[in-house]
């Protein structure tokens, strides 16, 4: 530990870690849910606007321990369960926002702190570090999603609570324990699009993420893609010419490997934008000019 901190003597460092965690409750909620189950929360928002993971809140409202220990119904407002994060509103004001930190920032080696209700614990916090960051497979994840991997001790209580970077800024939502001592949490900035989603564009498809063969892969370069597998009639992919069965690679120059890229394309278009879409139809790559619509 000296090693790590050479400039900062043990006392200066179990301080420091004790003053930053008693501030950062100051952004800490308790959930519960009907049935008894519990979990954690971060005040995103002096509002009354919560974050926590969607396995906490699977019904359309909780009870919601804040800091001075009142409690209060909360309702959910939106919710990803892919990303297993739910936003959840109470009716007051005034309340303490956490600060929310960058995760693209993350490094592996940065120390992290967690706080939450482990076993009915009350603000338990434990310390870590970041042992991996990036795109991690599981169930219903497609092609994978953006996680946060971390060697610290969560237990079940821990769900929904912030993961804090050595600043106390939030840099994740601590979401489920892979085995004693490795925890994987859901990144700030994800949370932050469910929070404050952007408006986004819609095409009139539906679309499966697919292998690309390995004829398809030297033609493309590409191993990864999406296919149509239902295109609305008349919406703006069929006006462009796109049709089910065409295989999306890429859109305005950008690769589309999952859903998550797909939407990310979409967010935020300017009104009667075209889009460049390039496709493959029976093995030939074709471009595509969509004007989609703004929702």
């Amino acid at each position: 530990m000296a090693l790590l901190f050479a400039n900062t003597t043990l006392n200066q460092l179990s301080d420091e870690i004790a003053s930053l965690t008693e501030a950062s409750k100051a952004s800490f909620v308790s959930i519960y849910t009907q049935g008894g189950g519990n979990g954690s929360g971060i005040i995103w928002g002096a509002d009354g606007t919560i974050v926590t993971n969607h396995h906490v809140v699977p019904r359309d409202q909780a009870t919601v321990r804040l800091p001075n220990g009142d409690r209060l119904t909360a309702s959910v407002i939106n919710r990803d369960q892919r990303l297993d994060l739910a936003v959840l509103q109470v009716k007051t004001n005034g309340l303490t926002p956490a600060s929310i930190g960058d995760s693209d920032q993350l490094k592996v080696g940065d120390i992290v702190l967690a706080i939450g209700n482990p076993w009915g614990v009350q603000g338990a916090v434990t310390v870590g570090m970041i042992s991996g960051v990036g795109k991690r497979f599981g169930p219903n994840w497609g092609r994978g999603r953006e996680i946060i991997q971390a060697d610290i001790s969560l237990a079940p209580g821990n769900s929904g609570g912030p993961l804090l970077d050595a600043k106390g800024r939030v840099i994740g939502i601590n979401s489920m324990v892979v085995w004693p001592g490795m925890a994987l949490a859901v990144p700030s900035n994800a949370a932050r699009k469910l929070v404050y989603p952007k408006k986004r564009a819609t095409l009139g498809v539906k679309v499966r993420e697919v292998t690309l063969s390995r004829e398809l892969y030297a033609k493309t370069e590409q191993q990864y893609a999406l296919l149509l597998v239902e295109v609305s009639p008349n919406g703006p992919a069929e006006v462009s010419g796109l049709m089910q069965g065409d295989v999306l690679l890429s859109i305005n120059g950008t690769r589309l490997e999952n859903l998550d890229d797909l939407l990310g394309g979409l967010e935020m278009p300017v009104s009667n934008t075209t889009l460049a879409i390039e496709a493959l139809r029976s093995g030939q790559v074709t471009m595509f000019s969509v004007t989609p619509d703004n929702t």
